[in-house]
């Protein structure tokens, strides 16, 4: 094989060497979101039609000395398995876009006419509606945990209204919904990578190796170790559902530290000063991914879908009607370069106009 195939190769027979109780022990592992994507992964591998897109393309084999050259980042459903049960993929969004990729490649290396570009198109039109079934499901989830305000009787408006000027300082700005998308998860990943570049926060890159240390009673006085490399790893296998457990990971690695170290000790500092970089960066996080309401979160998902589309829209016309719709609804997300280049300016476009480009690129 190619060195384009030997990865992927490889990841074919680790999926088909792993029993059905291995298999079973992987995907309980994985986030509830991330299990309901594996679902939709097995049900388009049951299809028939689906046949030539469960393992790498062997174009060695069939004779298509130009593959590698056209299709640089080759992708089958196979490997996708491997990486969700591996707990690659960060999110539901990163594994949508490998899925897409194995279309896009059908159709960027085969001929419109062609039976297998039909096919890759027909079975992108099916992913795509099955995986917003899971956007919305996932939605819906979120809007749940939204608990609607208790109405108030007279009566406790007006003792809370005698508290008024007492309470006043004590609410926190920016109450809300924490909006978990894949651009939460990435900024939540930029803190890591940010953090490890800093030079405090070299002791707290991998475990603590407490035997070579000889740090015996180390295990007994900390009983839950935690550290940025465990945490990197939990958050690029999509171990995190909730935003809470991140944070509590985040937050234990620099008690453990201080907890363990005497104060104003120089590890005991290192944590202190990670841990006020890390609270300022949440602050941040919390800011830019809180909305006030069920609309708002309804519509920072629907953005982030319509950005995972856009990906895998290969034809020129597309994009072209794409534009002109922008151009005439919401003119002021587009963005003229050097007089020929024209830019989309995703964080410009209303609401209504995503919805009109999401119904645009899911008809096909």
């Amino acid at each position: 094989l190619g060195r384009f195939d030997r990865k992927q190769a490889r990841a074919k027979m680790e999926v088909q060497s792993m029993s059905r109780k291995r298999k079973r022990e992987m995907s309980n592992r994985l986030s509830p979101e991330l299990q309901k994507c594996l679902q939709l992964l097995n049900t388009i591998q049951s299809r028939q039609d689906a046949e030539n897109f469960l393992s790498p393309v062997n174009w060695e084999e069939l004779g298509l000395m130009d593959y590698p050259k056209i299709v640089t980042k080759p992708m089958d459903l196979g490997t996708v398995e491997v990486k969700l049960l591996e707990g690659k993929y960060i999110d539901i969004h990163a594994f949508a876009d490998d899925v897409r990729l194995i279309w896009a490649n059908t159709m960027k290396y085969n001929i419109e006419e062609s039976d297998i570009y039909a096919t890759a198109v027909s079975l992108k039109q099916m992913f795509d509606r099955k995986f917003l079934e899971i956007e919305q499901s996932i939605l819906r989830e979120q809007e749940a945990s939204i608990q609607p305000p208790k109405k108030k009787t007279k009566k406790t408006v007006e003792k809370k209204s005698e508290k008024k000027s007492e309470k006043k300082s004590e609410r926190k700005p920016g109450k809300g919904t924490l909006v978990i998308d894949a651009s939460f998860w990435k900024s939540c990943l930029d803190t890591i990578m940010y953090l490890k570049k800093q030079k405090e926060a070299q002791p707290f890159l991998a475990p603590v190796r407490w035997r070579e240390l000889g740090l015996n009673d180390y295990p007994q006085l900390v009983k839950n170790p935690m550290d940025l490399g465990t945490i990197e790893e939990k958050l690029r296998g999509g171990k995190y559902s909730q935003a809470e457990a991140y944070v509590a990971d985040m937050r234990l690695v620099w008690e453990n530290a201080m907890s363990y170290n005497i104060e104003n000790s120089e590890y005991y500092n290192y944590a202190k000063k990670c841990n006020e970089m890390f609270e300022k960066r949440w602050k941040k996080i919390v800011k830019n991914h809180r909305s006030t309401t069920a609309e708002e979160a309804k519509f920072k998902l629907n953005r982030q879908r319509l950005v995972d589309l856009l990906r895998g829209i290969e034809s020129n016309k597309k994009l072209g009607e794409l534009v002109l719709a922008v151009q005439k609804y919401n003119p002021a997300a587009m963005e003229m370069k050097q007089g020929k280049e024209i830019i989309i300016q995703i964080g410009k476009l209303e609401p209504k106009m995503i919805d009109r480009l999401l119904r645009q690129v899911q008809s096909g």
